[in-house]
């Protein structure tokens, strides 16, 4: 028997000590035309077939199925007071801490039903929410009102099986900036945390790019100017890459860690900063050796109004980030925002879950007595190669926790 978490490869697709290498590092035969073999977009599970050979003859073979939700969450299509949205519920008659989940440039949905699964398989209600370029919403994300949100929020509140004090909120670039806006002016959001953020206010995504992107009671918030983010009412966690592409979500990150130092903010912060990580996330353990295709991402066209033709070509890969970082930056994410640790990949292929990761023991820190480290050095981070994903120190969900027990 091969444990893969005790035995390194001799030769391979990786080189370290790494339960899921072989599902991270898988590389495909042939380069698909249109799209990716790798890239999950829906739900259902995936099929991974294994197979030992000596001399080209065949000796084992068994297949894995990966699950991205368990058995028995629901979900529903709501429609309610004009809101386009699912709403996944954890398995159970409990109440449950709920989390609205918001997507970027790419307007939709598909960010929300994608982490809104994983989330309520671990206990979370989510919204996942579309706020534009879906239908009945507007095309662009232009002038996109906060009442809309507010909406949400009092429809989650309304609900006997939501715990109503444990509301938070979770983005991922122009989505992540909207957490920020969101937990800044909302203080019924009770934790918030960003995907690869701007920290400041931004604008429409197409042509011309002269209109803001939020108003609130009717005025908008001038694009270009910082976000309050010392008025969010509880711990903020931020995830931010050191090879973006789209916009510099790392010095952008930084700049938020140190307005909230300035402000001596009153909750726990953190800069989850991966050096060696590109803009793009996804589910972690999905492979992640191949790169995004070629194309003009909006948020980068308009980050700098001032940028040149062969700027624009030179960020027009998306994703980047080595295969390793992208893959630390994938499943530290998911980890953090699930308070979970190390997983037992022999437990998880028994019960077959091999998305919702379980430990034989699970172990839990509370921030409510040992907050999440905020210097200088930490809030900037120092890599993935000094700062491991299973080396870091506490998860964004204890912040919900322990902020909706005070």
């Amino acid at each position: 028997m091969v444990d893969l978490g005790l035995q390194k490869p001799i030769t391979g697709t990786f080189q370290d000590l790494d339960p899921m290498g072989l599902l991270w590092s898988m590389r495909s035969e042939s380069w698909a035309s249109e799209g990716s073999a790798f890239v999950k977009t829906g739900l259902t599970p995936t099929p991974i077939h294994f197979s030992a050979d000596v001399d080209g003859h065949i000796l084992a073979s068994a297949t894995l199925e990966r699950l991205f939700v368990v058995p028995g969450v629901t979900h529903t299509t709501i429609h309610d007071n004009g809101l386009a949205s699912i709403f996944f519920k954890p398995s159970g008659s409990s109440t449950y801490p709920a989390i609205i989940a918001v997507g970027g440039s790419e307007g939709g949905i598909g960010f929300g039903r994608r982490i809104g699964a994983v989330l309520a398989s671990h206990g979370y209600s989510t919204l996942g929410l579309a706020y534009f370029a879906y239908p009945g919403l507007p095309s662009d994300l232009a002038n996109i009102s906060l009442e809309y949100f507010e909406t949400a929020i009092r429809w989650l509140q309304s609900r006997d099986d939501v715990q109503a004090e444990k509301i938070a909120v979770v983005g991922l670039s122009r989505g992540g900036e909207l957490a920020l806006v969101l937990g800044s002016t909302f203080p019924q959001i009770k934790a918030v945390v960003a995907y690869v953020p701007s920290n400041r206010y931004g604008r429409n995504v197409k042509p011309p790019r002269n209109q803001p992107a939020w108003t609130y009671r009717g005025t908008p918030f001038q694009p270009d100017s910082p976000i309050p983010v010392e008025k969010i009412n509880g711990p903020i966690l931020l995830i931010s890459a050191g090879d973006d592409k789209v916009w510099p979500s790392g010095p952008m990150t930084e700049l938020i860690i140190k307005r909230l130092a300035a402000n001596n903010f009153a909750y726990p912060y953190q800069n989850l900063y991966y050096k060696g990580a590109g803009h793009a996330a996804g589910f972690p353990f999905m492979p992640t050796t191949e790169e995004a295709k070629p194309h003009r991402h909006p948020v980068n066209d308009c980050f700098r109004r001032d940028c040149q033709r062969e700027r624009i070509l030179e960020i027009r890969f998306v994703a980047t980030g080595s295969q390793i970082s992208r893959s630390l930056f994938e499943k530290v994410i998911v980890r953090r925002l699930l308070r979970d640790g190390v997983p037992s990949a022999a437990r998880a292929k028994q019960r077959n879950e091999a998305m919702v990761y379980r430990e034989n023991s699970r172990r839990t820190l509370s921030i409510c007595t040992t907050r999440m480290e905020h210097s200088p050095t930490s809030a900037t981070g120092t890599g993935w190669e000094r700062t491991p994903w299973h080396a870091t120190q506490r998860a964004a969900w204890e912040a919900l926790d322990c902020a909706s027990r005070q």
